[in-house]
């Protein structure tokens, strides 16, 4: 069947590009009894049973695997957590990219998916729609295999979905922008860009393997809620308030794949990337709307990871990690406090009884000697004196471990102030600088290099300049 029929049937199908690849844009509510979708269990399925580098693979925490008395993996309206995982190559299958999805979040602020313009409030994971209304009849055809094959979903399938998504579907980050928001796996070559910098001068990060974890409870990958709470949700149809409920277990279910990792992993990673959904420099205005991200959950997955325990056998550390993160939207006056963030998700993870820039602070000073951090200021100029004594002190704890990017003043088009968040970490909408400025970060790197000598923390300006200036400390 020829490529252009593929595509026809797609698009008769009104289906996103995870029908082909790994992501369905879907916010209709499920059902209350969930059917089986035969996707790999992630309890059972193991490592060696994944063989083909490159292809994706669907896996699932089915509830029935749970005691009652467990906290299950579930997604926001009880439908069973499932991920996304891309084998490695052979050389390179222990060095692992972990991208986390963004969303909104909702803490009881009387907000709801209407206050956001194209807000993707979901309750499921990205291709639960797929798995419930279209599988069998796309599989029938022959067109596309089961997502729970243990074969994986090719390369070949998802060249076809990102042609259509270029022309249709994806959403782009002005009218007058070709980039697009995708997983970084599915992003074009392009050497200029700033993710093909993360597998350094030994590595190509499309070798490496990758985890994608859905947000699909409204918590920012935090919560560890038993108890539904009850939400507003917004009509489709009529755009007007409604009651629903929500479990809110992202931290749960990040603990889970966390688990699933250290099992399949038993003699550790040779390296980790952490990273998240976001744009450089901060989405929207001064006001918090729900879709800004939190972007702490990279780093406490990163931490637990680089000193987890499987049983009675220590797993050893990652020999090198680096989290990345946008660091712009913790300064927010607006974001829930701890004890809000307590007794609405029951965010045990944090760990300080105090906002998110200060539990960072604790995850930054307290990370092993081989993790480093990306960390993405305020746009220059937006940078309040908060966050740069905030900056100030980590550089100075943490000396050639803190890189900090502050984006300039002077925005391309396309980087306009946006009213939404992307899903994926930083679509390649940057100044031609930052792919400059993670290669230097990279090439220090234990995977890229052997050398370890220190980083300069530097702003757009002084790659314009060819000269550092300024701020002496390394970071």
């Amino acid at each position: 069947m020829g490529q252009d029929k593929i595509i026809m049937m797609l698009n008769h199908l009104s289906l996103h590009w995870w029908i082909v690849c790994i992501y369905i844009a879907s916010t209709s509510l499920v059902e209350a009894s969930f059917l089986s979708r035969n996707l790999l269990n992630a309890n059972t399925a193991r490592l060696s049973a994944l063989s083909s580098p490159g292809n994706f693979y669907f896996l699932e925490f089915p509830l029935e695997d749970y005691r009652s008395s467990q906290l299950s993996p579930i997604c926001g309206d009880g439908s069973p957590y499932s991920f996304a995982f891309r084998r490695g190559s052979d050389e390179h299958i222990s060095k692992l990219l972990i991208e986390f999805e963004s969303g909104p979040a909702y803490w009881g602020d009387g907000s709801s998916s209407c206050d956001v313009e194209g807000s993707i409030a979901r309750k499921q994971t990205p291709w639960y729609d797929y798995l419930k209304n279209f599988q069998d009849s796309v599989v029938a055809t022959g067109i596309f295999p089961a997502l729970g094959t243990c074969a994986g979903v090719s390369p070949g399938f998802i060249d076809v979905g990102i042609e259509f998504v270029h022309s249709s579907k994806t959403k782009k980050i002005s009218d007058n922008s070709t980039v697009v928001d995708l997983p970084i796996p599915l992003r074009g070559d392009s050497r200029d860009s700033w993710w093909e910098k993360l597998g350094g001068n030994r590595s190509n990060i499309r070798d490496w393997s990758y985890i994608l974890l859905p947000h699909c409870s409204l918590d920012w990958h935090l919560g560890h809620q038993r108890k539904l709470q009850s939400i507003p949700s917004c009509s489709a149809e009529t755009q007007t308030m409604e009651h629903d409920a929500v479990y809110h277990r992202g931290g749960t279910n990040v603990h889970a794949v966390m688990e699933w990792i250290k099992t399949q992993f038993p003699a550790g990673l040779d390296a980790l990337v952490t990273t998240a959904g976001g744009k450089i420099g901060g989405c929207g205005g001064d006001q918090l709307d729900p879709e800004t991200t939190s972007s702490i959950a990279p780093a406490i997955l990163a931490a637990n990871l680089a000193a987890s325990v499987t049983g009675n056998n220590i797993v050893p550390s990652p020999s090198s990690i680096l989290v990345v993160t946008e660091g712009s939207g913790m300064w927010n006056t607006n974001l829930p406090s701890h004890e809000i963030m307590a007794s609405r998700w029951n965010a045990i993870d944090l760990p300080s009884k105090s906002g998110l820039a200060e539990a960072m602070e604790v995850l930054v000073r307290s990370s092993t000697a081989l993790t480093e951090y990306v960390w993405m200021a305020s746009r220059e100029g937006k940078t309040t004196e908060k966050e740069k004594n905030w900056l100030k002190s980590q550089k100075a704890a943490q000396k050639g471990k803190f890189h900090v990017y502050e984006p300039s003043s002077e925005s391309k088009e396309n980087e306009e102030e946006l009213n939404w968040c992307p899903l994926y970490s930083f679509p390649d909408d940057a100044n031609a600088d930052f792919s400059d400025f993670f290669y230097r970060v990279i090439e220090n790197m234990a995977w890229s290099s052997s050398s370890n000598s220190s980083v300069k923390s530097l702003s757009s300006k002084d790659f314009q300049n060819n000269d550092p200036g300024g701020d002496d400390e390394t970071g």
